[in-house]
Parts: structure tokens; sequence; C-alpha cells
């Protein structure tokens, strides 16, 4: 399945909102709401399980009926704090776009930097364009590696 960047966030959010203690929050049902967006159950849970992976989720538990989550990690709260408001959210997504990066960890850094630096979405093309130059040097030099070897 592929990445979905706002459901990403759109968990993030909920999360926050509703663990308010260590209880936390179930996700079940064959569909559900978050952050006012419908989700089927398969790929809200995919997504559940990436956030989980990356670090972002603390106590989340996974059974047959339903998906726990107790609370987020600081990681979770510090990516928030930069993908909270819609503008740098679009801005973030954008950036993210333009240098083909839909990455957990890429939008997190995108996120940084478009907090930081105004004006970011024309600086960030020009990092893709040196992104993008320095994956193709290395897709050359890999080539030039594999020839000599044989």
């Amino acid at each position: 399945m592929k990445l979905n960047p706002d459901c990403i966030r759109d968990i993030l959010l909920h999360c926050e909102e509703r663990c308010i203690d260590l209880k936390g929050i179930k996700f079940s049902g064959n569909e559900m709401t978050v952050n006012k967006t419908v989700y089927p159950r398969n790929v809200l849970w995919y997504h559940l399980r990436q956030c989980d992976l990356s670090g972002y989720l603390y106590g989340a538990k996974q059974t047959r009926n339903y998906y726990l989550v107790k609370d987020l990690m600081p990681k979770a709260h510090e990516i928030l704090e930069n993908i909270r408001n819609d503008k740098q959210w679009n801005k973030t997504k954008e950036g993210a776009g333009k240098i083909g990066l839909l990455a957990l960890s890429a939008i997190g850094a995108v996120a940084n930097v478009v907090s930081l630096i105004p004006g970011v979405p024309d600086q960030v093309r020009e990092v893709g364009k040196t992104a993008s130059s320095v994956v193709n040097v290395a897709t050359k030099v890999i080539g030039k590696k594999e020839k000599n070897e044989d």
C-alpha cells in the first residue's frame, strides 16, 4: 500500500487530541473517521502500523478487533508542531513532493525546514535538484563499480 501523508497527519492529530490518559484510544470498525476524514479499516490500520514502526506511537497494540494507541511519543509531538497548521502542512507536502520524498522521515525533515525558512518551496526545489544530482552521481558510480567487478 502506498503511504498517504494526509492519513499519517490525521492519525497524529487525532491521537494528540484524544489520548488524555494512558488508557488510550481504540480504532475499530470497518470505516473510521479520523480528523474529519473517513478511512477504510485496512488503510487506517496500515498507517497506524507505519506510525508505530516509525516511533511515533506509544503503547500501540493491534488485536483482531481494534488498534489501541495509548499516547504519542515525543517525536510525534515534535513533527506535529511543524505540520499542525494547514498552511504549513500544505507547504510541507508541496516541498516533499517537489523533491520526490514522501517517506515519513522525509516529511518530518521537510516540515522542519518549512517551519524555519520563509519562502521554502523555492529553496526546497533547489535542495531537490541537489539531491537529484547526488542520486544520479551515486547511480553512475555504482554502475561503474558493478562493471569493474564483472
